[in-house]
């Protein structure tokens, strides 16, 4: 599957549903858009580093960028770049910048001839320049890049402008004449033509609009060497609708042949299904109306091909369902040295000398521009309707339809009765609405995409097709060990059938590079969503439900396997395996509630959900815990996580009478079971927030009752933290730095978890600063905010940096203070937390009080464009911006 990454209006990494807008350091961000920008271009490291630390020696460079270059593999849990040596770098094909596609289909659109073939292409561009180039990077590569584009960006709105007045679409020529004006008031552009209503001029616009090739130039050249070259075979691959047929109409159009129409024959062959029936539709191919009898036709044949005076170019269409296709087409070329052949085919022939050339689903700017145009072709003022002001909607769509051709010709087609929004309502069920309202010159096989991928699918061996089908079970791919825990099928069998899905274009396998380390490399299967959908339809209810249970087992065993690694300090390899496998989650958790398997449900919930909540997925935790308490209330012991969950979650919302309610029921339920130590957890949360909310009757109830049960030296951490919380809320110093001490002096102090580290941090911080020891603090603070960072604890780290702003601002380290607080409240904000609405204040007033300081002001700004994560890095790096 591609990755999206998206640079107008702000940086943001896209795959499917997973998106990434929180890269781990700014010069990572920038290293991602520089690479981007420039598809298929292979870098100098000495360069690429230039750019990045203009300011550093070459040494410091190389280890700066290898550096960046593992926390972007980190980031995306694969191997994003092409090393074909120490000195060279280039990002993958299969990552794509909307800048690299806006420049795209500018060009396309300037290098097109008439109106009508740059229309498509202009109107793509318009679509994804969504808002300034990587707004808030003020280096000089950005600076100068973003100028660029806008430049670029005018002259589009330019020309879209013309070609819309010259087509007669005038409401959208007048909608783009105003946006040009308005951001660019400096253009001088002439007036609108007057409006004629002309019959003619749309029905030209609508023949154009059909009959377009988008995109393909690769492969189209390939295919022009191929026909200057005496080669004898080339076979172009893929899946169903992917374009093939297309793709070889376009590849011999307007060129001379051995043909009825002295052109090269397109010789359709979807009907056939032997070796005898592929000779006999090339023979009616060829001007010969000679009536030669079955056995006559193969010899010939081989006398007209030879004959010819120069070479004999065919394009046989569709020849996957022949069983004997590979022996009769090679004796062919064995007999004929001067036959080309361009066959289309859904998986390579096997031929020697064979050349393959496989499809892939479009790039984005071709995709829209194909889906524009075909929607234009049956509805041509439909520019004038949906295009400009819906450029979102657009790209949804075609998001949706994953750049297969066929599925956009389908949908483009139902835009002349339902409009752009209506479809995009439509394609949520995408295989019952990507059907064909009009079966006129379209084959059965592609009159729907159900119908192509039915055609593939019998091609398949049974067996080959039953794992197609049970394979659905996964959301979002998976790996060998997963496959094999829902599978009753040895290692290898799954192996061979994986390859043959691979082989007809409907899986394809990732390689994860895991952390980079050499030789750490793994395998993924993926396929389109589309094709998931079309897989789920292939497996019976009763295996499906049986897939679910093992997929659901399977993955709760993970969740709570890496539950465990998290809170064993594996933070790193438990986050990025939860970005992999958050959709396969959700569907175990869905099977289990579905099934109203309690018990598991309950075994898993508590901890993924902490392991979510810790994560920083709030909302996700709060749907699991609702989902959870829905199915069976937690009114028994297997339910203690959850409550001690749902407080957690209503404390840092703000929601202080909720978190009560959970704890004391929580409570209630340990006392009923295990008492004594089973409540010191449930005790220390009650009587931290007794304290937060200045309750001191019922702080000292919580307290006395923790001293109690706190038998364990690591309570004991716990409990002379809140004494010291305690004392210092009650102005008594000298005690609360007492009941400090013996918190870092506790036997168990150095054995203690992250959670107990980073809580008595926090506080004691606080205390030492109050108490006149500032430097001790810092020291505290700066190692916390290290520690919590790297357990990818956003809210705890938001806590450290609103401290750390405080005491920098006091030091008159302004800087530090403002990217502290700005990701304190890009934090609290994103998470809706109770401190959300304080830290958004403190980081306006900051803002203002920075507004005479020209320098400070400049970093704030650039601040706008880094996630939390860059910001924070960039505390723990002692740097500041730039």
């Amino acid at each position: 599957m591609n990755w999206r990454i998206e640079t107008f209006g702000g940086l943001r990494l896209l795959q499917g549903e997973r998106v990434l807008e929180r890269f781990r350091t700014q010069k990572s961000a920038l290293l991602l858009a520089y690479l981007a920008s420039f598809p298929r271009r292979t870098y100098s490291r000495e360069a690429v580093g230039e750019m990045l630390w203009p300011d550093e020696v070459p040494e410091k460079q190389r280890n700066r960028l290898r550096y960046e270059l593992s926390t972007l593999r980190k980031l995306v849990g694969e191997d994003p770049f092409h090393a074909p040596d120490n000195s060279l770098i280039a990002l993958l094909s299969s990552f794509v910048s909307d800048a690299a596609a806006f420049e795209e289909a500018a060009r396309t659109a300037a290098k097109a001839g008439s109106p009508s073939e740059k229309l498509p292409y202009l109107e793509a561009a318009a679509a994804l320049y969504k808002g300034d180039f990587l707004p808030g990077f003020y280096d000089n590569w950005s600076s100068a890049e973003r100028d660029k584009l806008e430049q670029l960006h005018g002259d589009t709105l330019t020309q879209l402008f013309l070609s819309l007045d010259s087509l007669g679409l005038h409401d959208a020529a007048r909608r783009v004449r105003a946006d040009c004006i308005k951001h660019f008031p400096d253009r001088a552009l002439p007036a609108l033509r007057p409006a004629v209503s002309s019959g003619s001029t749309a029905q030209a616009v609508a023949s154009d609009a059909a009959r377009r090739f988008h995109g393909r130039e690769a492969e189209r050249e390939t295919l022009r060497a191929f026909l200057a070259n005496p080669s004898p075979l080339l076979t172009l691959t893929g899946m169903g609708g992917i374009g093939k047929t297309r793709l070889a109409q376009e590849a011999v159009r307007g060129a001379k042949g051995i043909g009825r129409a002295g052109g090269i024959p397109i010789i359709a062959l979807a009907n056939a299904r032997d070796g005898d029936a592929v000779l006999q539709e090339i023979w009616n191919a060829l001007p010969d109306d000679s009536d030669v009898p079955a056995p006559e036709i193969r010899p010939a044949l081989l006398e007209k091909i030879v004959r010819f005076p120069t070479p004999v170019v065919m394009v046989l269409d569709n020849v996957e369902q022949i069983p004997d296709i590979a022996p009769t087409l090679a004796a062919l070329l064995s007999d004929c040295a001067n036959l080309q052949l361009i066959v289309t085919s859904q998986t390579p022939l096997g031929i020697e000398r064979e050349q393959v050339l496989p499809l892939y689903p479009l790039p984005s700017v071709n995709a829209l521009a194909l889906f524009l145009d075909r929607a234009r072709s049956v509805r041509p003022d439909f520019a004038a309707s949906d295009t400009g002001r819906n450029g979102d909607v657009l790209r949804a769509i075609c998001d949706l339809l994953e750049g297969i051709p066929l599925s956009i010709e389908l949908a483009a087609a139902r835009v002349s009765s339902l409009g752009a929004n209506e479809v995009l309502r439509q394609l949520k069920d995408r295989l019952a609405f990507l059907a064909s309202s009009e079966q006129t010159g379209r084959e059965k096989r592609h009159s729907s995409l159900r119908a192509a991928l039915s055609w593939t699918t019998d091609l398949l061996s049974a067996r080959s097709k039953g794992r197609f089908g049970a394979v659905s079970v996964f959301a979002g791919g998976f790996d060998l060990s997963a496959l094999e825990a829902v599978s009753d099928a040895p290692p290898a069998e799954l192996l061979a059938d994986l390859e043959e899905l691979c082989r007809y274009g409907l899986f394809y396998p990732r390689f994860d590079s895991g952390n980079g380390a050499e030789g750490d490399e793994s395998t993924r299967w993926e396929c389109l969503e589309i094709v998931r959908d079309f897989a789920e339809t292939l497996c019976p209810d009763r295996q499906r439900a049986l897939l679910q249970a093992k997929h659901a087992t399977y993955f709760a065993d993970e969740g709570n396997r890496n539950a465990e690694r998290s809170f064993g300090g594996e933070w790193r390899e438990t986050h990025d395996w939860l970005l992999r496998e958050r959709f396969n989650m959700e569907n175990a958790i869905a099977f289990l509630v579905e099934t109203r398997n309690t018990a598991e449900l309950l075994k898993i919930s508590g901890r993924y959900a902490r392991l979510l909540f810790t994560n920083g997925f709030w909302e996700d935790c709060d749907r699991l815990l609702q989902t959870v308490e829905a199915v069976s209330p937690p009114s028994d012991a297997d339910a203690v996580d959850i409550l001690g969950l749902r407080g957690a979650m209503a404390r840092r919302r703000g929601r202080e009478a909720d978190a009560e309610r959970f704890w004391s029921e929580r409570l209630v339920i340990q006392e009923k079971t295990n008492g004594g130590t089973a409540t010191f957890d449930t005790l220390c949360d009650l009587a931290g927030q007794a304290l937060d909310t200045k309750q001191w009757d019922k702080a000292r109830v919580y307290l006395r009752r923790i001293d109690a049960v706190a038998d364990i030296p690591a309570f004991r951490i716990y409990y002379y933290v809140l004494q010291a919380r305690f004392y210092h809320e009650q102005g008594d110093g000298e005690q609360a730095l007492r009941f400090v001490e013996q918190s870092f002096a506790s036997p168990s102090s150095e054995k203690v978890s992250v959670d107990t580290t980073l809580y008595r941090d926090y506080y004691v911080a606080s205390i030492f600063r109050e108490q006149g020891g500032k430097e001790r603090a810092f020291v505290v603070l700066q190692n916390a905010l290290a520690t919590a960072y790297e357990a990818r604890n956003s809210f705890v780290t938001a806590r450290f940096c609103a401290v750390l702003a405080e005491l920098w601002e006091e030091d008159a380290v302004l800087e530090k203070a403002g990217i502290a607080l700005y990701a304190a409240q890009k934090i609290h904000t994103t998470l809706g937390s109770r401190l959300a609405a304080k830290s958004v204040t403190q980081w306006l007033r900051f803002r203002q009080k920075a507004t005479d300081d020209a320098a400070l002001s400049v970093l704030l700004d650039n601040l706008s464009a880094f996630s939390w994560e860059t910001a924070t890095e960039m505390l723990l790096e002692e740097q500041t911006y730039g």
